[in-house]
Order: structure tokens, then C-alpha cells, then sequence
């Protein structure tokens, strides 16, 4: 019994994977699979280690197997999925789940057949028939194994006969057909030697010798077994190892030599539980109990008994429970039977009182059954509310948020046309209005078209969601209306020195479209193009006619920033917003849902593809032929050859800007007082009109620097160092967060004062600003005069707080910065001139290198904290130290004058009267 369980693992082994034998080793599979390029490839090696794992560890075999099915059905390669199906059912058997791998081997079959491959039909037939040799069904194993001969016989497989042979031999043993088995076994160990198969080759030493064992011819059995042993382990098959270990210990234990059986027993042993398969386990688990049960040792032959128990209720337990019901079912009539000869009398009252209780019982469990029933039922039903309650609630949460994120975006996209319709007309009403006339009536104009473009958005994405809108088709040349409609980009092109192709082709003279949304949605994606591509950037607009002019096929690239692969799947939802603020612009949300129901009104689709940081491609086809007059009403004496190009959605504050600032008018009322000529106000607003109007509302008392973004802003600011800095909070590349929170970080420019203009007027979006160091907030649209005069008393504070330590001669940080990073700054100046006092070539230059900035930084730096320049702090330090040591009587003035860097005592007593009103010789 012992030895014939063996055989049935070793032919398996050899039987359920031709071709996997010879595979390279694992490592060298694993990089395979690291490296591997295409579905193709990663199946292969996927199925290559599922071969090399199910001998050592089933259920890695498993899970690779699943994964190579996975590929091989992504392929649907007939040959790819019926290889990686045998390769699962041997993996499920080692696992010692018989059903579940003849369940893969037949749908591995049924391929096979269905597709002519006769290799792998005739491999799964003797696997199959391995499976049932090991049920004791060997009529059923015979059949299948035979077919799996023929087969490989007429294909001129060598191998494959091997393999076949072996199998064969293996049920003519179970019959106990000595002969006829090693007859078989021989002609399969020719075969497999020929084709140097060391697998088989180890595998039909083992059964050889298992035949000779079986004939009691125990010496021959050995040296076949240990000739295969060594071949075992010369290919580290440790499921052959461990049946070989086996089988030489059953040789030993039918000589009576029990302690040399043991050993292999144990050794078997060890190396099965390596393995981790409860097949293998139950092999030493029976030996050893029978080697321990002949030696006297009945305890340890016991717990190898419960071992090998639990070992075949793992394999089988559904087998163990119904073997443990007909059991107990048979005791049951046993006592039965003994009380009905022993007194029919109580029979009968037992019977009675058996059914009393047994319909007692019954009514109970059904009651109980029915109270477990109900009270799961209504669980798993509150469970289920609440989990959908819960879903509902977090997607009302979601739905809140995103609809937050879509307002405070349209409220960005409104405010700024507001403040450059609102600001301009208040200071006109109110006399003070400081610009070109002619040039804020355009700007106005334009900016309440954007405003009512924005409406209108609205309000079409509100009917679209009603269905109050119908395509109106009129009949005319797509390809002009196309090509009109494209060629109004033009000068914006030019302005942002982008190169801007357009190809319009042939097939488009006879359509049916809608003039209005063909405009809407040819402007809407041209516009995120030209918005979301930098100077020197391409776009391309290609449009053709394809089906013989039926179809419209629209194709906008540009190289612009690109779109995220996470969000591509949600661009084109109602109220989504795309974009990183730390490095474009958000879009409002509006557009691209707006074109996506556009083009699903008139029956078309829209696709998108785009990589980030290198730009996208959208790609439009709508029905142009007659199909689409189904879709809409042919609007009478229609025609769209022609087209307007005045589009106020067309961005305009993306283009090159003029860094030259016009001259002001007279106002005719003065506005903030005036400031002193040297102090510097930087402006950082990516809106062009905005800029402009915050410049031409400065005019006069400052010098105005501007920048398009905070990336620039920032640039600007630590190159000059300004007095002040306005800047808006969206932007592209940096916004005003962010660069508020590196200005108040660096040393250069903590210092600076900072006004945040934004959209944003939530309490949440100021404080968040206010964090970061602003120094005041407004927000959009704002009033002209307050915002030069905030302007103006910031710099007035400033000011103010100069000039309160600019007439003292001591210099102390603590009292003069008003931020940490500048305390910080002024303690690094204090520390490196107080090291320095005694060396008289120390100077400006010196000091600036030794904390990092430049001559001009550091000048503008000192002047804007204490309205000291850097050499007027040297000297003051060195006086203050000098009058310190004349004091303490460290020595007279001609040794103190040179202890703290002077080289002439005029000079010194020069400084020293004029700081403190009298002679050091006097102290």
C-alpha cells in the first residue's frame, strides 16, 4: 500500500507538464519574468514556474498557474490557454485537491480537441489517467492512458511514449501484474535514457525497483531505488526524494531491519513537510506507524496514526465525514435491533417516547432554526441599509465637495472679468481714474462678453440635463466654417510664439451640422489648448471627412502639460476640475462637460489621450450625412460656409506681455500720498488685463516691476528685493500660496510685505494666506483706492518702523525684526561683524558673501528693516563696542579706536563725538 501511493506521485510528477522539465532555473525565470516584454512572454514564464513550484510549494504553483491563465486568455491562444490549464491541474493535485485539478485537466481537454492540438490532447488524456489511478479506477485510467499512447506514437513523440508507458505500467502494477509492469517500465527507462531525460530516468529507476520489491527481491529493489535517489537529488525533486527515502525504508522493514527503515522513514519525512503537500505526508505517516507497530513502540506508532489521519481529511474530508455517518448509522440499528429482541413491550414505549421527543425536538430546532434565520435575515438587512446609507451619504459628501471645488472655481472664472468691469467704472464714477480710456472700454467689453460666455455655458449644460436642447441643422461647407472658425486662433498664436498648424481635408463640402455647437465645441477644446501650452509650444487642428463625407473626424493635439492618467477617466464629468495648483491653472469645470454632451447630442463620441508633461490629443467624430437629420430640424435656407471670429471665449491674457509701463494720465483727484521714489512694488498676476490695471492704478509714486506667474514672481523678487509685492492666488506654474510661504522663508526676502489679491472669499482660503505670511487680503473685484491705500500704509508701517532705530546707534535684532526668519537674518549680520570687529579691511562685500547674499540684496535688506545701510551698521557696532571697552577702561581711545577696526584716531573721534555728542577721550 505503501509503495503503490509512491509510484502514483512519481509518475505525475513526470507526466503533468512535458516540455517544463529542461526549463531554466528559477532565478533565471524570475528575471525572465522581470524583463519579459508582452503577454506572450510573461505567460511563458509564468508557466515555466508554476512547473518548477508544485513539487516544492503548491500553492505558489497556484497562484503563478492563475496568472499565466490570466495572460493566456488576454492572448486567446487556444495552445497558451490548454498548456497553462494542465499546468493548474498538476499544481491542484500536488495540493492534493484531486476534483479541482480533473476539473482543469478536462477543460484543458476540451480545448485541445476542439482545436486539433493533438500534443497537448494527448498529454491532458494521461494525466487524467493518473488522477484516476489514484481513485483506484483503473479501468478509467487504462482508457484514458492508452489514448494518450496512441497518440504520441503516431506524432513520433518519444517523450510523450515515455511518459504514456510509465503511467501504463503504474496501473498494471496496482492490478499486481509484476511482469507486464516492468515490462513496461523497461521499455519507458530505454526511451527516456536515449533522449537523456534524468527526470524519467530517476522516476522509472524508482518503479523498477518498486517491482522488485514487491517480487521480495529486496537487494535488486535498492539499487534501483538508490540509483534514482541520487538522480533526485541531483535535481533537487524533493517530492521524489521523499518517495525514494520511502521506498528504501519499506525494502529495509520487510527484511525486519526496523531501525535502518526509520531513519529514511524520518529523513522522507522531513523533506515532505518541506514540500507541504498532504499527498507526500501520508506516505512516511503510514511507514512509520507500521515500523514503529512492528518495533513494540505503539505510543509513537499511535500518533503517526492521527498524523496520517489528518493528513486524508485534509485530501478528503468530505470522504471522512460520510465514512463517519454510515458508521454511526450502522451502530444505531445495531442497538436497534437489540432492543426490539429484548422486550417489545418497552420497544414499543420507547418508540413512543422517541417520537415525543423527536417531534418535540423537531418543532424546536424549526422554531430556533427560524428565530436564527429571521434575526440573520433582518441583520444582514439593517447591515445592508447601512451600508447604503452610508454609500449614500459619502457620495452626497462627494458630490458637495466637488460641486465646492466647481463653485470656487466659476467664482475665480467671474470675479476676474469683475474686477476689470467693476474696478475701472468705480474710479471713472468717482474722478480718479488713472489710464488709457479707449483701451478700459475694450477691455471692459470684452471681458462681459467672457462673462456672458460663461452664462450661457451654464445655462446649455442646464438644458442639455433637462433634454430642452435640439440640434438645428443647416446645410452648407464644414470645411470652410471649419476652417474660418480654426483661423480666428491665429493672432493668439502669434502672441504666445506658438506654432499652430491647421489641416483641413477633403470630403467636408456637403454636411449637416449646427452651426452654434460645432463653434462651441471646435472653440472650447482650441481654447483649452492654447490655455494650457507655453510659449513656443505647437498645437494642431486636422479635419476630415471620413465614411464618404457621412462622418466629421476632428483631431486637436497640442504639447502642452498634459493631462494625468488618474484623472483621465473623470475630465469629462459635470463639475470636475483637472489641474495641480502648484503647476497649471484649474479649469472651472464648465468645458469639457459642455463639449462631451455636445457631442453626444449629435449622436457622436469623444476620446482623449495624454501624457503628462508632454500634451494631449482630443480626438471628435460626429455624423455629418444625412443619418444625423434624425438627431435635430433642418433649419430652412441655413448655410455654414461662413463664421464669425470674434469669440470673447477666446483666451487673451495668455500671450507675450509688454514689460514697458505707459504713462498715467492726470487724475483729477489725488490718490494715495505719495511714497519715496526708491520704493519698489512688484506685481505678480497672470491675467494680463488684470496686471495692467493694478499697474496703471499705481502709477506715479513707485517703481512697478510685474511678473505672469509666481515662478517669475519669485525670480523677480529675489533679484530686486521690492518694497512690496502684490500677487494674485491662482496661477500657473506657482501660485500665490506658494509663493508667499518661499518668499517669507528666504532670508532676502522675509521681510517683504505681501497683499494676495483672489477670488477665492472664503474665510478658509484668507486664512490659509494670512498663514503663509500675507500681509493683507482682497479680494476680487476690489476698489482701486483701497488697494493703493493699503499699499500705502504698508509701506508706511514700514517706514515708520525704520526710522524708529535708524537714529540709534546700537544695533539689536530682536527689537528691529519683525518676523523669525528675519531675527534669524539680522543675528547671522550681528555674530559676523562682531567677529570681524578688530579687522579694518572688513567691509560690505565681506559681510554680504558670509550670509549668502549679494551687495545689492543685502544693502536693500538692512535699509528695509532698519534704514541702515551695511556700512552705517559695521560702523555703529564698532562704535558701540568701542564705547563699551572706554568704559569698562580696557585701554585709552588710541588702543580702543584700533581694537575695533578704525586705522585713524580722527576719524574715529570724529564718529565717536557725532554718535554720542561728546570726545572718547571724555569717557
Amino acid at each position: 500500500m505503501i509503495l503503490r501511493n509512491a509510484f502514483l506521485i512519481c509518475c505525475l510528477l513526470w507526466g503533468a507538464t512535458p516540455g517544463l522539465a529542461q526549463s531554466p532555473p528559477i532565478d533565471s525565470l524570475w528575471l525572465g519574468l522581470g524583463q519579459a516584454e508582452g503577454d506572450s512572454a510573461r505567460w511563458y514564464f509564468l508557466v515555466q514556474l508554476c512547473a518548477k513550484y508544485y513539487r516544492t510549494n503548491s500553492d505558489s504553483a497556484i497562484l503563478l498557474g492563475k496568472r499565466s491563465l490570466e495572460y493566456a486568455q488576454k492572448e486567446d491562444k487556444p495552445s497558451l490557454k490548454s498548456t497553462s490549464l494542465n499546468t493548474l491541474g498538476a499544481a491542484f493535485w500536488f495540493k492534493g485537491d484531486q476534483d479541482k485539478a480533473l476539473e482543469y485537466y478536462f477543460e484543458a481537454l476540451s480545448i485541445a480537441e476542439a482545436n486539433g492540438l493533438q500534443q497537448a490532447a494527448s498529454t491532458t488524456l494521461g494525466n487524467i489517467g493518473i488522477i484516476y489511478s489514484e481513485r483506484q479506477d483503473l479501468q478509467n485510467a487504462l482508457k484514458y492512458q492508452k489514448q494518450s499512447l496512441d497518440i504520441k506514437k503516431a506524432l513520433g513523440d518519444t517523450l510523450g511514449m515515455a511518459r504514456a508507458l510509465t503511467n501504463i505500467g503504474l496501473n498494471l502494477f496496482r492490478e499486481e501484474q509484476w511482469d507486464e509492469a516492468l515490462e513496461n517500465y523497461q521499455e519507458a527507462l530505454k526511451l527516456a535514457r536515449a533522449l537523456n531525460e534524468k527526470f524519467g530516468e530517476g522516476l522509472l529507476l524508482g518503479n523498477i525497483g518498486a517491482v522488485y520489491l514487491e517480487q521480495e527481491k529486496y537487494e535488486q529493489a535498492r539499487s534501483y531505488i538508490r540509483q534514482a535517489l541520487d538522480i533526485r537529488r541531483e535535481l533537487g525533486d524533493k517530492s521524489g526524494i521523499a518517495n525514494d527515502l520511502n521506498n528504501i525504508g519499506a525494502a529495509y522493514l520487510r527484511e525486519g531491519q526496523i531501525e535502518k527503515a526509520l531513519v529514511n522513514f524520518h529523513e522522507a519525512l522531513e523533506i515532505a513537510r518541506e514540500v507541504g503537500s498532504y499527498t507526500l505526508l501520508t506516505l512516511p505517516y503510514e511507514s512509520l506507524a507500521d515500523a514503529y507497530q512492528q518495533q513494540g513502540d505503539y505510543q509513537k506508532s499511535f500518533e503517526y496514526q492521527a498524523l496520517l489521519l489528518e493528513a486524508k481529511d485534509s485530501i478528503n474530508n468530505q470522504e471522512v465525514i460520510e465514512s463517519v455517518a454510515e458508521m454511526e448509522a450502522k451502530y444505531q440499528t445495531e442497538q436497534k435491533e437489540k432492543e426490539l429482541a429484548q422486550a417489545e413491550l418497552d420497544l414499543s414505549r420507547q418508540r413512543s417516547a422517541r417520537n415525543r421527543i423527536l417531534y418535540g425536538s423537531l418543532i424546536a430546532i424549526l422554531a430556533l432554526a427560524s428565530l436564527v434565520l429571521f434575526t440573520r435575515s433582518r441583520a444582514r438587512l439593517r447591515k445592508k441599509q447601512a451600508e447604503l446609507e452610508k454609500a449614500e451619504a459619502e457620495k452626497l459628501r462627494e458630490l458637495d465637495r466637488v460641486k465646492s471645488i466647481f463653485f470656487a472655481n466659476i467664482s475665480h472664472e467671474f470675479r476676474t472679468p469683475l474686477t476689470l468691469i467693476k474696478g475701472p467704472l468705480q474710479e471713472m464714477v468717482q474722478g480718479r481714474f488713472q489710464g488709457d480710456y479707449p483701451k478700459y472700454y475694450r477691455i471692459m467689453l470684452r471681458n462681459s462678453e467672457r462673462l456672458l460666455n460663461l452664462v450661457n455655458q451654464l445655462l446649455d449644460l442646464s438644458k442639455l440635463e433637462s433634454g430642452r436642447m435640439s440640434l438645428e441643422l443647416e446645410r452648407g461647407d464644414a470645411g470652410k466654417f471649419i476652417n474660418a472658425l480654426a483661423h480666428s486662433f491665429e493672432s493668439l498664436a502669434a502672441r504666445k510664439q506658438i506654432q499652430y498648424d491647421i489641416e483641413v481635408g477633403e470630403g467636408l463640402d456637403v454636411a449637416y451640422l449646427d452651426r452654434d455647437k460645432l463653434e462651441k465645441i471646435l472653440t472650447n477644446l482650441l481654447s483649452n489648448a492654447f490655455k494650457f501650452t507655453g510659449e513656443e509650444g505647437r498645437i494642431s487642428l486636422q479635419a476630415k471627412g471620413l465614411e464618404n463625407g457621412r462622418r466629421l473626424h476632428l483631431r486637436i493635439q497640442d504639447s502642452g502639460i498634459g493631462i494625468p492618467q488618474n484623472q483621465l477617466p473623470f475630465i469629462f464629468e459635470r463639475f470636475y476640475s483637472h489641474g495641480n495648483s502648484d503647476k497649471e491653472m484649474k479649469s472651472s469645470g464648465i468645458g469639457l462637460a459642455l463639449i462631451k454632451e455636445l457631442v453626444e447630442l449629435h449622436g457622436g463620441r469623444i476620446e482623449v489621450q495624454s501624457e503628462e508633461g508632454k500634451g494631449s490629443v482630443f480626438l471628435v467624430s460626429l455624423p455629418i450625412g444625412e443619418a444625423v437629420l434624425k438627431k435635430g430640424e433642418l433649419v430652412e435656407g441655413g448655410a455654414v460656409d461662413a463664421v464669425d471670429v470674434e469669440h470673447s471665449d477666446i483666451p487673451t491674457n495668455v500671450g507675450a506681455v509688454d514689460t514697458t509701463v505707459p504713462a498715467a494720465p492726470v487724475s483729477s483727484k489725488p490718490s494715495s500720498p505719495p511714497a519715496p521714489s526708491e520704493e519698489i512694488v512688484l506685481v505678480v498676476e497672470d491675467n494680463e488685463d488684470v496686471r495692467q490695471y493694478i499697474i496703471d492704478q499705481l502709477q506715479g509714486p513707485y517703481r512697478l516691476l510685474e511678473a505672469v506667474n509666481g515662478l517669475e514672481g519669485l525670480e523677480a523678487a529675489t533679484r530686486e528685493i521690492p518694497s512690496l509685492i502684490i500677487t494674485d492666488v491662482m496661477m500657473p506654474e506657482m501660485d500665490g500660496v506658494e509663493l508667499c510661504r518661499r518668499l517669507k522663508q528666504q532670508a532676502a526676502t522675509s521681510h517683504i510685505p505681501i497683499i494676495m489679491l483672489t477670488a477665492k472669499a472664503e474665510r478658509e482660503d484668507k486664512l490659509e494666506g494670512l498663514e503663509q505670511g500675507a500681509d493683507d487680503y482682497l479680494t476680487k473685484p476690489f476698489d482701486a483706492e483701497e488697494l493703493r491705500l493699503r499699499v500705502h500704509n504698508l509701506l508706511e508701517q514700514g517706514r515708520r518702523w525704520r526710522a524708529r532705530f535708524s537714529k540709534e546707534v546700537s544695533f539689536k535684532p530682536g527689537e528691529v525684526a519683525a518676523t523669525s526668519v528675519d531675527e534669524a537674518f539680522l543675528y547671522k549680520v550681528v555674530e559676523v561683524i562682531e567677529l570681524n570687529l578688530e579687522e579694518e579691511t572688513f567691509g560690505v562685500p565681506d559681510l554680504a558673501s558670509a550670509v549668502g547674499l549679494s551687495r545689492s540684496q543685502l544693502h536693500r535688506k538692512l535699509k528695509a528693516l532698519s534704514d541702515k545701510s551695511p556700512s552705517q551698521v559695521i560702523k555703529d557696532m564698532r562704535l558701540q563696542r568701542a564705547k563699551d571697552l572706554l568704559e569698562k577702561g580696557a585701554g585709552n581711545a588710541s588702543e580702543v579706536a584700533f581694537m575695533v577696526g578704525f586705522n585713524s584716531l580722527a576719524y574715529f573721534s570724529k564718529c565717536f563725538k557725532d554718535a554720542y555728542g561728546r570726545p572718547p577721550s571724555e569717557v
